[in-house]
């Protein structure tokens, strides 16, 4: 697959040290070197900057690798040293925690429970093709609802802890209310997240992840893994739900476009209007063009860039990439956004006068997370109070910070 050259306008505090990642990582993609890349080194950069963001965004070791061959003259030998011990951290989480899987995943098998790693070295695995460059903070293993408790258990018996401590009666409802268990061993630093759901509201049903799982090796043992097209949508509902706010997120999404390019689009389509989440891969799939330059599905460009929220919000994503604060962009940066994208698409919808763009702005940053759109539903004409109570909200939970933002 043939990547697009991107162009991004990134916000003036961070621009060459945001270049130099996103051009590391579409590096990686193509798995070429980049002329682009050259260029950028000549220009004066904030390397503490560069690798902060890259600890953010978990990209530490692609970073490296696209780095590591340049000149001391380009790359400064601090910072590679820098880059070398960070690398080697996460090398050595990322085998401990492949360890720990293939044992808990034996243990599960013994005792005759079915278990789908999420993420983690499956993912990291199949889609990096080397278990060193993603880093990984924990183990996400997803069972099915009856076999939860008995999982449980198992974590105990292996030393354990549970997150919160639950009475009988108080696990049940967290059963039929919540989606995941938390366990930890604070001497191993080792997390675990038990699943039965990927998220928390009761309708939303996790079946279609089991209906056509495969077998995949993780290690020694064998365990099931997601078809490509269950991936895809779990990924998209994952980075929605985390505030899109790592750019390892859109990497893993970006190359499970490049990994399967004959995934079957008609059937995403349709688990993604069952489970509530169209507006959520096209605006996913919107994002990992804008910001990687991974070209839109044929089948699906049309819906992508014909929707001008899509644009929109794909403009506020980038403009929260990558600011100290991780705040949202103020208005008129998203306004270089949306006049960038603009340029770039010929949808005649994109043609709006200034006032409408405002209402716009205020209607992607006002609108309601994935949490919240799905744990609460609002009929139609319900709606409308939310729409005042979101500003108020946001407003008391940022205050200056959100007030500075709309100047």
């Amino acid at each position: 697959m043939k990547l697009r050259e991107t162009n991004v306008i990134l916000p003036a505090g961070c621009r060459v040290e945001a270049k130099l990642l996103l051009c590391c990582v579409q590096g990686f993609l193509q798995e070429c070197g980049s002329e682009r890349l050259q260029s950028l080194l000549e220009e004066e950069i904030d390397w503490e900057c560069v690798i902060r963001k890259a600890c953010l965004h978990g990209i530490v070791p692609i970073v490296y690798r696209t780095l590591e061959d340049m000149t001391e003259e380009r790359v400064p030998k601090a910072v590679l040293n820098k880059l070398w011990v960070y690398t080697r951290m996460i090398a050595d989480r990322n085998t401990l925690l492949v360890e720990e899987l293939n044992t808990i995943l034996k243990l599960f098998s013994s005792q005759g429970i079915e278990a789908i790693p999420l993420k983690g070295p499956p993912l990291t695995a199949e889609l990096y093709g080397n278990l060193e460059l993603r880093p990984m903070t924990d183990l996400d293993i997803l069972v099915r609802t009856r076999d939860v408790l008995k999982a449980k258990r198992l974590l105990l018996t292996r030393g354990y802890l549970p997150e919160k401590d639950l009475s009988a009666r108080q696990e049940n409802e967290y059963l039929n209310h919540d989606c995941e268990f938390h366990f930890y061993q604070a001497n191993r630093k080792l997390n675990v997240d038990l699943h039965w759901r990927i998220v928390r509201w009761q309708a939303f049903k996790s079946d279609f992840l089991w209906s056509r799982a495969v077998t995949a090796r993780s290690g020694e043992i064998q365990s099931l893994w997601l078809a490509p097209e269950e991936l895809f949508l779990y990924l998209c509902i994952h980075l929605y739900k985390h505030h899109w706010y790592q750019l390892k997120w859109i990497l893993d999404i970006a190359l499970v476009l490049i990994r399967y390019p004959t995934m079957n689009w008609d059937r995403i389509k349709e688990l993604a209007c069952g489970t509530g989440n169209r507006r959520t891969i096209l605006r996913v799939l919107c994002i990992v063009d804008r910001i990687l330059g991974v070209p839109v599905p044929q089948k699906l460009a049309q819906e992508v860039h014909g929707e001008p929220r899509n644009l929109a919000y794909a403009s506020l994503v980038m403009g929260q990439f990558f600011r100290d604060d991780l705040g949202r962009p103020g208005f008129r940066e998203w306004c270089r956004y949306m006049e960038m994208l603009r340029v770039e698409c010929t949808s005649a919808r994109l043609s709006w006068l200034p006032l409408r763009s405002f209402f716009q702005y205020l209607r992607v940053v006002i609108e309601r997370g994935f949490v919240e759109r799905k744990a609460v539903k609002l009929l139609r004409s319900l709606s409308c109070p939310y729409w005042l109570y979101q500003p108020l909200r946001l407003i008391w939970r940022h205050t200056s910070r959100l007030l500075k933002r709309l100047h």
